[in-house]
């Protein structure tokens, strides 16, 4: 009940900026969360179009649905997830996707990351990082989005929320490795919902299966699980010229990074621009800012 008098809040929030002269004639982008708003309002021209956020992708289609038939320019745009690996892409031609799995991971494959590195490596870390780091946090990732797909596949109701990747992910210097008999002892131990009997063996054994698959890392990987593995390799003296570096400033520095031209190569763009013709252009020039409905949470 909750949830959808929270989605109700949201839409009619929504109908009311609506109203406001600053949307007359712009199109209207819904997002999934303020991180979103942040990364795409630096991107787009918020002359002509408006970005607004909700909680999720279920609650961004049931409003762009309920709402696109009385506001025609309207458009939702999420993270793909696994949509592309399970071939349940959204039916909707104004609800977008992501490239990759997600925005951090579009990030991390582009020039910002390289920013990233320069900006907040030691001088005696950046070579080595330069020439590691991406390839072993993709490794990294890649394990672990074994065990997501395999939870949403099999709908196991796993507890991956706040788990502590110390617990399992090992780093010396620029060096990873998940111990995945550990992750799957975490994840069993820290999930009441799982099926009755369902164990650790099992777990493991299913994610053996997928392994062998050999599945695209960009569509895998989490772009929020690589920069978790990130910041416990920026927690190394050795590394790192930022002393408290975290989760929320990685991903806020590689959206700081992240160029409107690099943007320009991505499918995403070609989508947007083509669905948003009658608007004008939609990149960014000076970007002013906009009244707004952000989320109270990502």
């Amino acid at each position: 009940m909750k949830k959808y008098l929270d989605s109700q809040t949201k839409k009619n929030e929504i109908r009311l900026l609506l109203k406001h002269p600053s949307y007359k004639g712009k199109a209207l982008l819904v997002v999934e969360g303020s991180s979103d708003v942040r990364l795409f309002r630096s991107l787009l021209c918020v002359t002509k179009v408006k970005i607004e956020s909700v909680q999720g992708k279920i609650e961004l289609a049931t409003i762009v649905n309920e709402l696109k038939e009385d506001t025609p320019s309207i458009f939702g745009l999420r993270d793909a997830d696994f949509d592309r690996l399970l071939g349940s892409e959204p039916p909707e031609d104004y609800i977008f996707i992501t490239d990759e799995h997600d925005a951090e991971i579009m990030m991390i494959r582009s020039r910002a990351f390289d920013s990233f590195l320069a900006e907040f490596s030691k001088q005696e870390s950046h070579e080595e990082l330069q020439a590691n780091l991406r390839n072993e946090i993709f490794k990294a990732g890649y394990v672990i989005g074994l065990f997501r797909l395999v939870n949403e596949l099999d709908e196991l109701k796993l507890k991956f929320r706040s788990i502590s990747f110390s617990g399992f992910c090992n780093v010396t210097r620029s060096q990873i490795s998940i111990d995945r008999k550990s992750l799957a002892q975490q994840l069993i131990a820290r999930s009441p919902n799982i099926p009755t009997g369902y164990s650790a063996e099992k777990l493991l054994t299913r994610v053996e299966e997928i392994d062998n698959q050999k599945h695209c890392e960009l569509q895998l990987c989490s772009g929020h699980d690589l920069a978790k593995v990130m910041e416990l390799v920026f927690s190394q003296t050795w590394a790192s010229v930022e002393r408290n570096m975290n989760t929320k400033k990685i991903e806020s520095s590689l959206r700081l990074c992240f160029s409107r031209s690099e943007f320009e190569e991505t499918q995403l763009y070609n989508t947007l621009k083509e669905a948003m013709s009658d608007f004008g252009g939609i990149l960014s020039s000076n970007n002013t800012m906009q009244p707004t409905a952000i989320a109270s949470a990502d």
